[in-house]
Parts: C-alpha cells; sequence; structure tokens
C-alpha cells in the first residue's frame, strides 16, 4: 500500500497575532514540514473530449513527462519539463473513458452502436481543431464543435453532458479500461522519488467536475469500477470473505476541493459580495466508514 503526505495548501499568521498569543512548540513535533509539487488533473486519449480535439498522448507519455523524460507534444514538438513533478494523477473523464480511442482503433462491437457510428464519422472530419483555432472568423470554430464534440454527448437522458452518449459497454469493457488506468500508475510510481495515484475526473450528472484520487493501492482500487455513475457512489465486495472470521474494511478516496462554476464566472466578470447560498467551492465525502465484522456465536 503506497501512502503519500501531500502539503496542497500553506496558511501564513501575521507577526501581529504571534506578538500577542505566544506559545511554546510542541515537543519533539512531527508536523509534515515538506512540500511536493505534482499535477491531479491530466487529460489523455482515455479522454473522450481529448481525444476528439486530436489528442493522442497516452498515460504513459503523461507520467514520463511528469518525470522529466522528453516526448513529443500534441503539437509535434519535442518537450521536456525543467523540473520533474514529484506527483501526478493522470484525470482522464470517467465518462466513456477509452472508448473514443478504441473507436478509432476499429472496436467492431462499439462501432455497432448509433453513437459509435456517428463518432467514427466525426473522427475523420477534414478540418482539425488547430486548423479551426487559426480561422479568422469563428464559422469554422462552431463547424467543428458541431461536428465533433456535439457526437459524444446524450441524446436523452438524465445524464446529459459530454462523454455521456450510448455506446452500449458494459462492466466488462470498464473493468479494462480502469485496469488499464491502475497498471499505468502503478507502473510508474517509484516511492520516495515520485508518486502516482490512480484516479479520475468525474462530472456531476446536475453540472460540475469533481477530481477524485484514490489513497490505496492496486489491491484495493481494483476491486471497484467506480466511473460513469450519475451519483459518486460504488458497491465493493469482498471476494474473499469468510463469514467465520473477523474482518475491518476502510477505503480512502481523496477528492480536492473543486471551485465552482459560479467562482470562475464571478472572477470573470469581476462580481463581488455573492449570496451566501452560493459557495465558491465544491468537496463530496472523501473517505468510507471503517466497517468491522464479527462472525456470529450460531
Amino acid at each position: 500500500m503506497k501512502q503519500a503526505w501531500l502539503v496542497l495548501g500553506l496558511s501564513a499568521l501575521a507577526l501581529s497575532s504571534l506578538a500577542e498569543e505566544s506559545y511554546s512548540p510542541h515537543v519533539d513535533p512531527s508536523h509534515a514540514t515538506n512540500v511536493y509539487w505534482g499535477d491531479t488533473h491530466v487529460h489523455t486519449a482515455l479522454s473522450s473530449d481529448a481525444y476528439i480535439f486530436g489528442t493522442r498522448l497516452t498515460p504513459d507519455d503523461a507520467y514520463r513527462f511528469a518525470k522529466g523524460q522528453k516526448i513529443r507534444a500534441a503539437s509535434g514538438e519535442e518537450v521536456r519539463l525543467r523540473r520533474p513533478l514529484d506527483f501526478l494523477m493522470v484525470a482522464d473523464h470517467a465518462e466513456n473513458m477509452g472508448v473514443i480511442a478504441r473507436i478509432a482503433a476499429g472496436d467492431e462491437a462499439l462501432l455497432t452502436t448509433e453513437a459509435g457510428k456517428r463518432t467514427a464519422e466525426a473522427l475523420n472530419y477534414p478540418v482539425s481543431l488547430v486548423e479551426a483555432l487559426d480561422a479568422d472568423t469563428d464559422d469554422l470554430m462552431n463547424a467543428f464543435n458541431a461536428a465533433t464534440l456535439m457526437t459524444i454527448k446524450a441524446d436523452q437522458g438524465p445524464a446529459k453532458g459530454l462523454g455521456h452518449a450510448d455506446y452500449g459497454i458494459d462492466e466488462h469493457f470498464s473493468r479494462s479500461v480502469w485496469k488499464e488506468v491502475i497498471e499505468n500508475a502503478e507502473r510508474h510510481n517509484d516511492p520516495g522519488r515520485f508518486t502516482t495515484f490512480s484516479g479520475y475526473e468525474w462530472t456531476v450528472a446536475a453540472g460540475g467536475h469533481r477530481n477524485v484520487i484514490f489513497a490505496d493501492g492496486s489491491e484495493l482500487t481494483s476491486r471497484v469500477v467506480p466511473f460513469g455513475d450519475p451519483e459518486l457512489a460504488v458497491v465493493w465486495t469482498d471476494p474473499d470473505f469468510n463469514r467465520a472470521e473477523f474482518a475491518f474494511y476502510y477505503l480512502r478516496v481523496l477528492e480536492i476541493p473543486t471551485p465552482r462554476w459560479t467562482a470562475y464566472d464571478a472572477k470573470f466578470y469581476g462580481l463581488k459580495d455573492l449570496p451566501d447560498e452560493i459557495p465558491m467551492v465544491t468537496q463530496e465525502r472523501a473517505y468510507t466508514s471503517p466497517i468491522w465484522y464479527t462472525p456470529s456465536a450460531n
């Protein structure tokens, strides 16, 4: 089981307040003092929107880049970080993760669905994202979005939004993609030098995005298929459960507090003094309650 202490935020205390209230330090303090630099929001070709927009870089490319290795960017240029990161999570969109890449590879089962046929046609659109962005007017970009991005949106139902089109994927498909995500993270994890996390970006049906990090190792993380649900909840089962033996279960899932769209809009438009009922940050429950099982006397 791999663990890492991450200092994700620091606060400062004014010198004046220190002068008013001065306390002796604790004996043998063991507070975390190291600051680690990393990224928990990186998309690759496994994300529906990233692939449809032309991204072909893989999670393996992302981890190698974070570790300071040279890779070839989507623009075709060779790039490398000046200073390698300390940790990384590839947070591809949970909804239909890996589907678009499989369609491009010719997956027959996916291509039999209406969404699969529509997506395959979109992948052959003659205009690239770069060409659309370089155009003098917005017409070409609007046409590009209509022909590509809109194809992977849901046609109906409560799960509307990016990446929710119905491709008829089953649990076997989802488990195979999740297994790939975990194996990528485990392969690049180097304790004491570079820390990786398995996780994803989850899209709320009502709007908004949350990055979810699994803090435990592959043994626990692989027992769930957590992505693609309208609610941030999973059912976890223990294949080794024995009624005659004591058991204790506890699974940690970290979700970094995420600014709401209202926060971005308020910043962009210079809005101040928003009502208190409009929160600027959202964060879901970050851990499961411990469960103890005691064998029955009967």
